[in-house]
């Protein structure tokens, strides 16, 4: 609520229900639930009209801009189910492969040359037979087991792991469940 204080009064209410139902969105596009697809869609649209009737000279991420009125479309062809996880974090690794590649990985001779073995060592990154001639065997160095590093169950004893939002104001766990097909 500190970054709240520094917002004029005009824009505190619609703030605070744009990140509300942004919030409420990404938990129930980021679950695998059943997921009322209407109500998403409703929900989502609102919530993207709010943002660009607030704040009229706003730019639209891209990835806000697939989100709000396009996510509804990838539950409803899932089944109606929540997508599991929502993330840039796959992208911005294979961008990140992609900058490696090209500084350290490819002819500086050409243009062409370079670009095609970019992508000759992002085709052999993402297949998995060739991959797994190279893949590296990961030991837990505090279990001792082949699979994991991160995320040990023996590190995490007496933790709560669970995604719990029973602590959460009431007002987002009742837009969540709206959007939830009970």
């Amino acid at each position: 609520m500190i970054a709240l204080s520094f917002v004029p009064n005009v824009y505190r209410d619609a703030l605070t229900e744009i990140h509300r139902n942004l919030s409420a969105l990404l938990r129930v596009a980021s679950s695998n639930e059943v997921v009322d697809v209407d109500r998403f869609r409703v929900s989502s649209q609102e919530t993207y009209i709010l943002i660009l009737q607030t704040f009229p000279l706003v730019s639209i991420s891209n990835t806000l801009h697939k989100f709000l009125p396009h996510v509804h479309q990838f539950i409803e062809r899932n089944d109606s189910v929540g997508l599991c996880s929502l993330s840039e974090e796959g992208s911005e690794q294979r961008l990140k492969l992609i900058r490696e590649f090209s500084a350290y990985l490819s002819r500086k001779s050409d243009f062409l040359s370079g670009l095609s073995d970019v992508a000759m060592r992002l085709y052999i990154y993402g297949c998995p037979i060739l991959n797994e001639k190279f893949r590296k065997t990961i030991i837990c160095s505090t279990c001792g087991q082949v699979g994991h590093q991160k995320n040990c169950v023996n590190t995490r004893q007496g933790e709560n792991v669970t995604n719990n939002i029973d602590n959460e104001d009431s007002l987002l766990q009742n837009s969540i469940n709206e959007l939830f097909l009970y």
